[in-house]
Parts: structure tokens; sequence; C-alpha cells
């Protein structure tokens, strides 16, 4: 089963492929102009694993949260993608990226939205070694980001601006948090792959962002 994956919902551009298990990446630190690179990227890597776009299984992507034109530009490649080699498009969680980036059993993964608001999520992996997640993705004002039981880990922007804080409100809840933890395709590729073997892809036509505004947040 080969999944290639892209995520450009950060300032770091990534796409990976995942043949048979196997994972091989690429990546461009870049604030702007993802659109130049993506495709590059794309075909550096399916160049290097001797296979075509027609020997993919399946098309991941990230699909937020995130930058608004990243977000345009990682589904609409995909889109592109699924449409042009009939294959199903995998719209992956970027908080989930994040959880699966993680060596823990419970992690809580935040992004920061601005304006003291956070995108944040809870997921707990499973026996395949996949991160679930635990009732539903939430963007709320850094104050709403609250835990129930003990034994969380925390990673993403959210944790790198808010750490302190998210310690208070969950007192004896937080074990610890890595800083500086960013989604990247290689997870996305993973996830989306699981989400292929359990035949939970989309048609083309909804490989769509998932927009979650920070302006509408209370």
């Amino acid at each position: 089963m080969n999944v290639l994956a892209i995520n450009s919902s950060e300032s770091t551009l990534s796409a990976a492929l995942n043949l048979d298990g196997e994972t091989r990446s690429r990546q461009k630190i870049s604030d702007r102009n993802h659109n130049l690179f993506v495709l590059v990227m794309i075909d550096d890597l399916l160049s290097d694993a001797g296979i075509s776009m027609q020997q993919l299984d399946g098309i991941a992507f990230g699909e937020g949260p995130g930058s608004f034109t990243g977000l345009r530009i990682s589904a609409g490649v995909a889109q592109g993608i699924a449409f042009g080699a009939d294959i199903p498009a995998l719209p992956v969680s970027c908080l989930a990226a994040i959880a699966q980036k993680q060596c823990q059993k419970k992690v809580v993964a935040a992004i920061d939205a601005k304006r003291s608001q956070v995108y944040w999520a809870c997921y707990v992996r499973n026996s395949s070694a996949v991160m679930n997640l635990q009732d539903k993705e939430q963007l709320t004002r850094v104050s709403g980001l609250k835990l129930q039981g003990s034994g969380w880990y925390g990673a993403g922007s959210g944790w790198d601006s808010n750490a302190d804080r998210f310690y208070r409100q969950n007192e004896n809840l937080i074990a610890d948090w890595a800083a500086q933890q960013k989604p990247h395709a290689e997870e996305i590729a993973l996830i989306g792959r699981n989400l292929l073997q359990s035949d939970q892809g989309r048609p083309a036509y909804l490989a769509i962002p998932n927009y979650m505004s920070p302006y509408s947040s209370h």
C-alpha cells in the first residue's frame, strides 16, 4: 500500500511517501511560496522511489487547523492528485499529526490560534500505535484548555506559548510537554495509511480544508 502525504499548514512544508509501511520524506522551511515547492518535492519523492502517481493507493494531507493559505494549497494539490490518479483523498488533522509524533500514550496537542486562543484536542494511542481522538477538536480561549484524568503530555505551538498557564489550569494532570512540535507529512502519511486500511478514504471532491476560524471563537 503506497500513500503520499503533504502538509503546508505551517512554515515547514513537508511531503512524505509511505511505501508498504516504510516512510521517506522531504521538507522545506519557508514562510511563503509553498505552492512553488510542493510539486517539486512530490516529483522528487516519487522519482527516488521509482513509482508513478498511478501506483499510489491514496493521498493524505494536513486538513487543519493551520494557515488559511497553507491549508488551501495542501487540499488543492491533494484534490488534483486524487482526481488525476483516481485514488481516495485522506484528510488528516494537524493536531492528530502532532500527537502521533510523540512517544507517549496520552497527548494533548495544541496549536496557537493567536488572539489568546488555541486549537486543541486529546489523543490516546491505540493497540495499533495510532492516536485516537478523544471527544472532539476544539477552538477555545487559552483558559478553556482543561483536562480530565492524569498523565497527559503536551505538544504543539500552543504549548510553546502557554505551557505555564496550562499547568496552572490542570494541576497535577500534566506529566510533561515537548517544545517546538509541528505537524509533519511523515505522521500524516502514517495516519492516512491507517484511514485507507479502515476504508475511510474520501472522493477527490471532498479533499477540503477543515477551517476553524479564531475570529468566531468565544
